[in-house]
């Protein structure tokens, strides 16, 4: 049943997978396998994505006109089958690279989906505002057209 299903991790750690961001990834990643789910793990940090302008040209269009990183980032995550937005929290929120893309996602953000898919936030947290890190990201997941199925 679930032959050829994928799930896309967006991972706003700086330190990719050796950070705990990407270890708490992994665990969930070793469990998706166990169900014949893949798992695709973009670390933003990687990218190039630059900030958003405030320039609002996507609300108009479909897209940022800046050209990097950001929407094939967006692309995977809305053909994928689920997703997973995972940060680390730093100063009581997310990383400056989750937010920066989160930012620029602001247009998919304004139109209606007409498919939900499940979804994942993970915030790691030293015990400061770990929760309501969480809950940021399970909202942000609405953007990309998934309802939370939790939060870790």
């Amino acid at each position: 049943m679930t032959e050829g299903l994928k799930v896309v991790a967006i991972n706003g750690s700086p330190h990719r997978a050796i950070g705990n961001t990407g270890q708490m990834i992994g665990m969930v990643a070793a469990a998706l396998a166990e169900e014949g789910v893949g798992l695709e793990e973009v670390f933003l940090c990687d990218k190039t994505i630059g900030y958003c302008v405030g320039c609002a040209v996507c609300l108009e269009g479909s897209r940022c006109w800046q050209k990097d990183d950001h929407g094939a980032i967006v692309d995977a995550l809305l053909a994928a089958d689920g997703i997973i937005l995972a940060s680390p929290v730093y100063f009581k929120h997310v990383t400056a690279q989750m937010k920066t893309f989160v930012d620029r996602s602001l247009s998919f953000g304004h139109k209606p989906r007409t498919t939900w898919k499940p979804g994942l936030a993970i915030a790691v947290s030293a015990g400061l505002a770990g929760t309501e890190t969480a809950r940021y990201l399970e909202q942000v997941l609405r953007v990309y057209g998934a309802y939370s199925v939790g939060a870790l």
